[in-house]
């Protein structure tokens, strides 16, 4: 069966499934069978990218720019970053458009996306939209602001961490 896989694969993807493969066999040596996984939350900075800009251009002052703190649920299952409309409101971010998503439990909904929002977390830094999820919904850290950031989720530890081979310098897949 891996001979029929690796012929019908060319070269990189075969790269990459034999590093899946041996990542999953790390995972299985550590696997604990009464053991559930748990739930990774961190603490990301948000901002106001455009009252950065205001501020840059001496249209604010820097007082004036929004941010804040928030905990998020890390959900390598969702797309984006997805705020809820509390933390909308206190950061003052604008509506620039809607989108049709689906959520975990099948079901399909439209969607505000706001922005754009600057991400921060330690030494890492990017700029973003975010789906808007409603009322006080608790706020989600999706796949691809992970990788924008180049974060890593430590299951074991149950936390977010840096690379360990590039934990001052952010790189990025494109």
């Amino acid at each position: 069966m891996e001979s029929l896989c690796r012929y019908l694969i060319n070269p990189i993807q075969s790269n990459v499934l034999d590093f899946l493969f041996i990542k999953l066999v790390i995972f299985a040596k550590d696997f604990k069978p009464n053991c559930i996984m748990g739930y990774i939350r961190a603490e990301f900075k948000l901002t106001n990218t455009t009252d950065v800009h205001d501020f840059n251009t001496k249209r604010i002052k820097k007082k004036d720019i929004r941010s804040g703190t928030y905990r998020f649920l890390l959900d390598s299952g969702a797309s984006l970053l997805c705020i809820n409309e509390e933390i909308q409101a206190q950061l003052g971010l604008v509506e620039i458009g809607e989108e049709t998503a689906s959520l975990a439990d099948g079901s399909i909904h439209k969607f505000k996306i706001v922005g754009p929002v600057t991400v921060e977390f330690e030494n890492r830094r990017t700029t973003a939209e975010a789906v808007v999820l409603p009322n006080d919904a608790e706020p989600l850290f999706g796949a691809i602001i992970m990788q924008l950031l180049d974060i890593v989720l430590d299951m074991k530890e149950e936390k977010v961490i840096l690379p360990p081979e590039r934990p001052y310098k952010r790189v990025i897949r494109v």
